[in-house]
């Protein structure tokens, strides 16, 4: 069942459109994959904690944050829980998940990104730059965070309500569905409630990942970096699927 805040959302994001004179009649089909319990983080572990959640989409059972953490932690992925490499996030999934894993960059286009949100048993993860609200913001990576995209609402004039689609239901095709807008519910370590955030903020949050940051060099902690450091993430996202 929907939460009342995610049916704030949807309403706040839709009403934009409807409130605009040349949008009178925005509509949108829209989706959000339930099986994901979320969990916080403690610490650096945005990463770590994402694939936890992801297992739940996988259908993978008896998995630990712990457990992933030790794993990377035995790989030299981390020292803290952080994950600075699509790639590395990918090989750690695909070892305790016995899952397959495809590495993309750029990420998806809307259409298509909707689609695989709505493949079973798929997982998509995205790091992104995380403002103050959580929300993706520009800080040229001094704020990398991971997230897992859980669902979607297509804004689109071939629909004249919100129409929301379960598991069974097939997307149109893109000549059925001409897209207006599209935004993305997500989950991260940091909040209990999925986040709802424009696929054009996302993607360009993602592709702005490209410093390390001063204060996470000084914040007394030793972190473990990949030889090519933040273009380990930047404009990368990870799909995962069960096999």
């Amino acid at each position: 069942m929907r939460s009342p805040l995610v049916n704030a959302r949807v309403d706040q994001v839709l009403s934009g459109f409807r409130n605009d004179a040349d949008d009178e009649s925005a509509g949108a089909i829209a989706f959000l994959n339930d099986r994901i319990v979320p969990v916080a983080q403690d610490g650096p572990q945005c990463g770590l904690v994402a694939l936890k959640m992801a297992a739940d989409i996988l259908g993978v059972a008896d998995v630990t944050v712990e457990r992933i953490f030790q794993s990377a932690k035995a790989s030299q992925f981390t020292n803290n829980g952080e994950m600075f490499s699509v790639e590395w996030m990918a090989k750690l999934a695909e070892e305790q998940f016995a899952c397959s894993s495809q590495v993309l960059s750029p990420l998806p286009s809307q259409l298509d990104l909707c689609h695989l949100l709505k493949s079973p048993n798929t997982a998509i993860l995205v790091p992104y730059d995380n403002d103050k609200n959580f929300e993706p913001t520009f800080l040229n990576g001094h704020a990398a965070h991971w997230s897992i995209l859980v669902g979607f609402v297509a804004v689109s004039d071939a629909y004249a309500d919100l129409k929301w689609l379960d598991e069974t239901d097939t997307l149109p095709s893109a000549d059925e569905l001409p897209l207006k807008d599209v935004f993305l519910f997500a989950f991260h370590g940091k909040s209990k409630h999925p986040g709802l955030w424009q696929y054009d903020r996302l993607k360009r949050s993602n592709e702005n990942l490209a410093e390390f940051g001063e204060q996470r060099a000084n914040d007394g902690r030793t972190y473990i970096l990949p030889p090519e450091r933040l273009d380990g993430l930047r404009a990368k996202c990870l799909i995962l699927r069960a096999k």
